[in-house]
């Protein structure tokens, strides 16, 4: 099969499936097992967390970069929405691979953009079309906007404590550095704890477990 199981995705209402094949995107209804479309033209596309019919990703298009929404009509068709000209707010260098989750009600994005000074990590707020928050930094592994929308998350490939190690946790309302989540640079996820509260979870090697033989799942508050 030329379809990618890791890439598949499944929306808002559990009805369809993302699917990234060798060529492109596609639609899956989960019912009948049929594609029923094909072709979509954005960039590391995710499902909409609320809207079980909108797609949400970026397009570059005459030199601008641009967030959309891709809402799926009847017949294959798809409705466009360009919903933040990501290069008018100063970002022409987005790095997609890094490209995260939005924040559990579709608000805000987060934005991971290299110039020749170095890595920025923002987070968008797409109902003002404006930056909520901007910090200049280097190291960046990836940039993650928590469910609540309240911090963002700078993940660096170095470990340590400092403004450039592990993962830094910044405050959006304010862009305050509210400090470290984790000292390491593991991949993991941002999600929800029983309690409501933001966290981040990652599996790590660690002291704690089998004298550092084995590795640790460990959820970490934010900030």
């Amino acid at each position: 099969s030329d379809v990618c199981s890791s890439d598949l995705a499944v929306n808002a209402d559990e009805t369809r499936v993302l699917i990234s094949t060798e060529t492109d995107y596609r639609i899956m209804d989960i019912a009948s097992g049929q594609e029923t479309h094909v072709g979509i033209n954005l960039s590391m596309p995710r499902w909409h967390p609320v809207e079980a019919d909108v797609l949400i990703g970026f397009n570059r298009r005459s030199g601008n970069i641009q967030f959309q929404h891709l809402e799926l009509m009847g017949g294959g068709v798809f409705m466009t929405q360009n919903v933040v000209n990501i290069s008018a707010l100063g970002f022409s260098n987005l790095t997609l691979g890094s490209w995260e989750d939005a924040s559990t009600d579709g608000r805000y994005i987060p934005i991971h953009n290299q110039s020749g000074g170095g890595d920025q990590a923002a987070v968008i707020d797409t109902v003002t079309r404006q930056v909520a928050v901007r910090v200049d930094t280097g190291g960046i592994d990836w940039v993650g906007v928590s469910p609540s929308g309240q911090y963002m998350a700078v993940q660096h490939g170095s470990r340590g404590t400092g403004n450039t190690n592990g993962l830094v946790i910044y405050d959006v309302a304010t862009g305050n550095l509210l400090g470290h989540a984790t000292d390491h640079g593991e991949h993991g996820d941002l999600g929800v704890d029983a309690q409501g509260n933001d966290v981040f979870g990652t599996v790590a090697w660690s002291d704690l477990c089998a004298n550092g033989e084995a590795p640790c799942f460990s959820v970490s508050p934010l900030p």
